[in-house]
């Protein structure tokens, strides 16, 4: 497979020069595996797991974990584009799966310590070319989809491609659902070898309250504890017998739960604890322009500009396990005798709230290009500068229900964990909008409204360089710097429907690589400095305002690229650190410090193989070792939850028949694997 990307550096460049790692998954690879969106492809990303299905909300796409820590899907064609479902992969060319913190070359909006995911979308040409795929499965699944290129005049400087998709899923569960439909027409403007001008849309809508499961989370037992704590201290109990009772109450998941292993739960997976009537609907509309001019051999502008606007309306549902030591606790305390029975989990809490609102990017870049050659010395080299606006106004209503008789946001009601409660049936829209009206009809709600805003207003204005020399076939150096001034409004107030304490950051990110090759173009070794950051809001005690967090990388591996693209691999060993983490300050818990420290190390390897004609092979091994250094004290020493699994492999192989009679006909295997990760 032969790896070559402008994005991935912003300069072209192959990938056995290049001294970072990316996995490039494309759409040959996606048809023959039937990988229709997002979560499905990225099975194929070495050291990637998911974590987060797709939500529906503004800026709630799919999250997934690399390098042990929390990636999204926010790029397209380097450029921001944020999303908020699963998205079909009707309209793209090839994902780049970018490794390690890359704020450099795409600042710190889109990239995250783990690196990024980019979207290479489908562009127009130069003949006439078209192609419909009808498909379907189980559960309700089907797709109908088509691509279609056509020249639009008759001297071949003007070119227009679509791309549609519809697509109907139902979940396996006894409810749940999920609607998809895209289209993405393009157009292709070339009056000549030196100018190129696209311009792109993407629409999509999509409605659903399902992605293959339900949101289920954990009552933990330190915040239970806390409440309860605050129980007992307002009925006028003395500190030391609020102590002595609390020193009786589960500490620990399994302590609660009686397990603290997934499998082991009563849950009756084959149950959504949903109603079809309750579901999100949002609609995605964003405009893509890019102008590439070729201003003389040595120089080349390239100037992008995207916008994109989310909406999102309706309600969603999600689930908390309840640990049957609450509801027992809770009576018990009626009774004048606290206490907090046996483990187990019985109950689970059915909650909904209502996401409504929309977000607003936009983001502009501007880069020139050039290369150069002095003698046998060849540079490369791209400035840029990129301005990016986010601007998001979405509120969570919400109203207040009862969780064993406590005040608790969001709760529905309370049914069994298997499925079997009376009252399994009675979730639904009609009785959701009742609660909402209950809510409203409260006195005081206007200003003791339990609804949460979600605003915020944040501005980039970066500047960076990325300069890459080749001093023989053998060596190649780069060297990368970007500066990032970053404002942001503040926090919003609800009470005065207005920002305050707004701020500004400043940052710079350098990067290095080194690449050596014995073998030219077909064995690489290399090396690399990479570095990440983002911005943080807030004053620890002293009043000194944070400073970004930051995380450096270090790495060395090697690549390969041989029998004319027919084996390629990459091994690779990184180390990253992320310093100025945001945590609780022991010695003034209504105030945070800016000391925490997470390390996280591993190794990737991954290869991609065509012994025969017809015949591919891919494989890829990750295993992630992360760890919190400094950090609150119980979850000191031990393993982000958000890093996902420490072993993850992914293989796929797949033949297709060239010849006779079943000329065209493919099979293939896939499989992945993922070790025990923490929830």
């Amino acid at each position: 497979m032969n790896k070559t990307s402008e994005d991935v550096s912003k300069i072209p460049l192959k990938n056995i020069e290049n001294p970072h790692v990316y996995s490039s998954i494309s759409n040959v690879i996606m048809k023959k595996q039937i990988a229709w969106s997002m979560e499905d492809a990225m099975k194929n990303a070495t050291g990637v797991s998911k974590l987060w299905d797709a939500t529906g909300r503004p800026d709630g796409g799919s999250i997934f974990s690399s390098r042990g820590f929390p990636t999204t899907t926010r790029s397209r064609n380097g450029l921001i584009s944020i999303m908020s479902d699963n998205v079909d992969m009707v309209n793209t060319e090839r994902l780049e799966v970018i490794k390690g913190p890359s704020a450099t070359l795409f600042g710190s909006i889109i990239s995250s310590y783990g690196g990024l995911v980019n979207r290479v979308t489908k562009k127009p040409f130069f003949t006439t070319r078209g192609e419909a795929e009808l498909s379907g499965g189980a559960f309700n699944f089907y797709r109908a989809a088509a691509d279609v290129n056509v020249p639009l005049n008759k001297v071949n400087t003007l070119a227009g491609r679509i791309n549609f998709a519809y697509r109907n899923q139902d979940s396996w569960q006894d409810s749940g659902f999920n609607k998809n439909f895209s289209v993405a027409p393009s157009l292709l403007y070339k009056p000549n070898e030196n100018l190129e001008i696209s311009l792109d849309a993407e629409i999509i809508h999509n409605k659903g309250n399902s992605n293959g499961g339900n949101f289920v989370f954990f009552l933990n037992p330190s915040f239970a504890n806390a409440n309860f704590r605050a129980v007992l201290s307002q009925q006028g109990l003395p500190d030391a017998v609020v102590d002595q009772i609390m020193s009786k109450a589960p500490q620990t998941f399994e302590q609660a739960y009686r397990t603290n292993r997934i499998n082991e739960l009563k849950l009756d997976y084959n149950k959504s604890f949903n109603s079809d009537d309750i579901y999100l609907t949002n609609q995605t509309n964003s405009i893509f322009g890019k102008v590439d001019y070729k201003i003389n051999s040595h120089w080349k502008s390239l100037t992008a500009v995207s916008y994109s606007h989310v909406r999102t309306e309706g309600h969603q549902s999600y689930q908390y396990l309840v640990p049957d030591y609450i509801p027992t606790f809770i009576s018990s305390i009626k009774t004048g005798n606290p206490t907090f029975g046996t483990p187990g989990h019985n109950s689970i809490a059915r909650m909904v709230w209502s996401p409504n609102g929309s977000g607003n990017t936009f983001n502009i870049q501007q880069n020139f290009q050039s290369e150069y050659d002095f003698g046998k010395i060849n540079n490369r080299i791209v400035v840029g500068i990129d301005y990016t606006r986010v601007d998001n106004r979405f509120n969570y209503d919400r109203f207040t229900g009862s969780l064993f008789g406590l005040p608790f946001p969001d709760v529905y009601d309370i049914t069994k964990t298997d499925g079997t409660g009376s009252n399994y049936n009675d979730f639904t829209l009609a009785g959701v909008k009742e609660r909402y009206q209950q809510q409203a009809n409260l006195p005081g709600t206007n200003v003791n409204n339990p609804s949460l805003p979600y605003f915020y207003n944040n501005s980039i204005t970066g500047v960076f360089i990325n300069n890459v020399t080749k001093f023989s076939e053998h060596i190649i150096a780069s060297l990368g710097l970007r500066y990032d001034n970053f404002k942001s409004k503040g926090t919003y107030d609800k009470a005065t429907d207005s920002f305050k304490n707004s701020y500004t950051q400043d940052e710079f990110s350098p990067k290095v690589g080194l690449v050596y090759m014995p073998i030219p173009d077909k064995l690489s070794f290399f090396t690399n400095y990479q570095n990440g950051f983002t911005n943080k809001n807030g004053v620890d005690s002293k009043g000194k305002t944070f400073v970004p967090e930051r995380a450096n990388q270090y790495e060395v591996g090697m690549k390969a690229d041989f029998f004319n693209n027919k084996l390629t691999g990459t091994l690779s060993y990184y180390d990253i650190t992320v310093k100025n983490v945001v945590r609780s300050d022991a010695n003034n818990p209504i105030y945070n410090v800016h000391d925490g420290q997470q390390r996280s190390k591993g190794m990737e390897l991954e290869i991609f193989a065509n012994p025969l004609q017809g015949w591919l092979l891919m494989a890829g091994y990750g295993y992630n070792h992360s760890i919190m250094e400094k950090a609150d004290q119980d979850v000191q020493g031990l393993r982000p939850a958000a890093s996902g699994p420490e072993h993850t492999l992914n293989f796929w192989t797949n033949y297709t028949f060239s010849h006779g009679h079943l000329k065209g006909f493919g099979m293939g295997f896939s499989t992945n694997y993922a070790s025990e990760a923490l929830s």
